[in-house]
């Protein structure tokens, strides 16, 4: 008896079926009343509002990010003038006879390039360079030999802080590459 029940219910579901599908068929083959034309124009345009907000926002966050791309494509630039300029006041003073201060100038920029590569732990692992290191190592042998007199006030104490990190680190580097 339950196998008439099952048979009965699928081919009621088969009408069901069959029926909405004849329905579907017949509303698309029916003439677009008006209602239905205005909904199909409003997708129509909200679809293309969608495409036209994507290409916007695009060409916009590129004009916005531009600035900021030259900005790191210029870096290496200034930081090579810098440089340069510094080198050129020590050569004139070397060159004028002035030898302690063209030494000042270069103690003072040595210093400066120290406080940056001070954080250099901050970049990950994976990233660091050896010669970094060893530069720093470099830095630190010279620093023992010429040492600097400390700086006065608090600014200055920070100051000296940031250059002990930064030359620990050189030391670390040339205790660690004597290591066996």
């Amino acid at each position: 008896m339950s196998g008439l029940w099952l048979r009965a219910a699928s081919a009621l579901r088969h009408l069901a079926l069959a029926s909405r599908w004849t329905r579907l068929r017949a509303a698309a083959q029916a003439p677009m009343t008006a209602l239905r034309k205005r909904w199909v124009w409003c997708l129509i345009g909200v679809a293309v509002g969608f495409v036209i907000g994507g290409v916007a926002s695009i060409m916009r966050a590129q004009i916005m990010f531009r600035p900021v791309v030259e900005l790191f494509q210029m870096q290496p630039f200034g930081s090579a003038s810098s440089s340069a300029l510094t080198d050129l006041r020590a050569l004139k003073k070397l060159r004028g006879g002035n030898a302690d201060d063209a030494i000042e100038i270069l103690e003072t920029d040595l210093d400066g390039q120290l406080f940056w590569l001070a954080s250099y732990e901050s970049v990950p692992a994976d990233r660091r360079i050896q010669s970094i290191y060893n530069l720093l190592g470099r830095a630190a042998a010279y620093r023992q030999q010429y040492p600097r007199p400390p700086r006065s006030g608090t600014d200055g104490a920070a100051f000296d802080a940031t250059m002990a990190k930064a030359l620990s680190l050189g030391r670390k580097s040339s205790a660690s590459a004597s290591a066996p």
